[in-house]
């Protein structure tokens, strides 16, 4: 063996246990502090401060339902109604629910606390986010080439406050961001390697997940089958003698008609149930919609008509409201019940990269649009339609059903959203020709600050006023 192999073994061995180390850190960091927010928030709704969780009082009923009755509830049980709104999140799919009242019911074992109770409900979303930080972790290593960019991303995507707020109470959105990031996993490898068994398993299960969780994601779902039908249309080329005797073409096909049906079983199996269940239920309502408008109508007087029912535009809601304002500071950072919010400084650092991201992915992607095949630019125009999708859907709901500026409706939109802001500054770096170790140190500088902002908003405002809580 010469030194020169020797040396970079060594090497190589340095740089896989850096990574590790830095992987270890990056979940460590992440779940210490889901950790402490779930611990910490108030089990009930709290006044006049409203440092609660959004909504989780009206949401842990349906786990709380699963764990004293081992059954799951249709909706119109009086004890998973919504009081003072009408319906129930239980017409809606609730896998996350399923799996915490599992979780309370074995913790009912060993106490009947409402808090360990609550907790246990509130770790499978902790466990949630964890799974989706492990996951957005392999995703950067296929779509991003440089080592620091790719960390950045991840502690960007799972340090952003907003997003890592709703892995920590009982909400559908933690699985569902998991399922998203499952998804775009799964199609990124089948695009860059082939349908291999390993990468349909992950797409079935991360669109069962979605399917069962959010319909707000439901854009993941339309996306991953044209994208899969677009890789059977227009399959990646093969070299060598299949190519030169027209084989390669043909075996692609074959190949991805079979795992597409694979995956259609899997998620027949696992998410049809819900859906054939709901339309036996609500006499054909497959998604429980028109079964919750229809509960809701003896309500529809107390609450103000919507700006639909007004006859005003979209645009005269945005004017009225200054709900774009409203929707960027809450999608950044909103905690308690839309009540918490961070100092100037985090929303300065995170509306510099979004905007900044924004702009700069606009200019160098359309600069290097001609270099890309059809093929790439078919994956990326079906995933940004589906993060489209999600703005789409909380825009028209706000107009036309309930006007609710929340940021956190927007979420599922974050891993297309912060790729391409993530492309458009390193495409910046490149441009200025910083590379090397400045290159990497300005993108360390990047993650410890995502870090920095989202521990000092949590240690130093969020988790003092939940104690002044329980103190008073």
């Amino acid at each position: 063996m010469t030194k020169k192999s020797t040396a970079g073994e060594k090497s190589g061995v340095r740089t896989d246990f850096l990574e590790r180390g830095i992987l270890a850190l990056y979940l460590a960091l992440f779940a210490a502090t889901a950790l402490l927010l779930a611990w910490f928030q108030p089990l009930q709704p709290t006044s006049p401060m409203l440092v609660n969780p959004p909504d989780e009082f009206t949401r842990i009923v349906i786990p709380r339902y699963i764990c004293d009755h081992g059954t799951l509830p249709t909706g119109f049980e009086p004890e998973v109604q919504i009081a003072g709104y009408g319906g129930s999140y239980a017409f809606f799919p609730y896998l996350p629910y399923i799996f915490m009242g599992w979780a309370m019911r074995l913790t009912s074992f060993f106490t009947g606390q409402e808090a360990a109770l609550t907790m246990a409900a509130r770790c499978v979303n902790v466990a949630s986010g964890l799974l989706m930080a492990v996951t957005v972790y392999f995703l950067s290593r296929r779509v991003l080439q440089d080592r620091a960019v790719r960390w950045a991303f991840c502690y960007i995507v799972m340090f952003w406050p907003e997003q890592l707020f709703v892995h920590t109470y009982v909400n559908t959105e933690s699985m569902s961001l998991l399922s998203t990031a499952m998804i775009l996993l799964a199609l990124v490898a089948v695009y860059q390697e082939g349908p291999e068994i390993r990468h349909c398993v992950l797409l079935a299960a991360g669109l069962v997940l979605c399917l069962l969780t959010y319909y707000n994601a439901y854009g993941y779902v339309l996306a991953a089958v044209v994208l899969f039908v677009g890789a059977f249309l227009y399959p990646a080329s093969r070299s060598g003698s299949d190519r030169r005797e027209g084989k390669g073409l043909v075996c692609d096909r074959m190949l991805l008609l079979r795992r597409g049906f694979l995956v259609l079983a899997l998620v027949l199996a696992g998410a049809g149930w819900w859906f054939v269940r709901s339309a036996v239920l609500f006499h054909g309502d497959l998604f429980g919609l028109a079964t919750m408008r229809k509960v809701r109508e003896p309500l529809q007087g107390i609450f103000p008509p919507t700006y639909r029912a007004q006859g005003k535009s979209i645009p005269e809601m945005f004017r009225e409201t200054g709900l774009f304002s409203q929707m960027l500071k809450s999608f950044i950072a909103s905690y308690g019940a839309n009540s918490i919010f961070a100092g100037p400084g985090l929303y300065l650092y995170n509306r510099c990269f979004l905007f900044g991201g924004a702009a700069l992915a606009v200019v160098f992607g359309m600069a290097g649009e001609r270099r890309r095949s059809g093929r790439r630019r078919f994956f990326h125009a079906a995933v940004i339609a589906a993060a489209l999708s999600v703005w789409a859907l909380w825009l028209w709901y706000s107009y036309a059903m309930d006007f609710q500026p929340q940021g956190r409706y927007l979420l599922a939109s974050i891993l297309p959203l912060f790729y391409y802001m993530t492309a458009g500054w390193m495409h910046f770096a490149d441009a200025l020709r910083i590379r090397g170790r400045l290159r990497t140190v300005l993108a360390a500088m990047a993650a410890a600050a995502a870090v920095f902002w989202e521990l000092r908003f949590v240690l130093g405002t969020v988790l003092p006023l939940c104690v002044s809580v329980y103190a008073a």
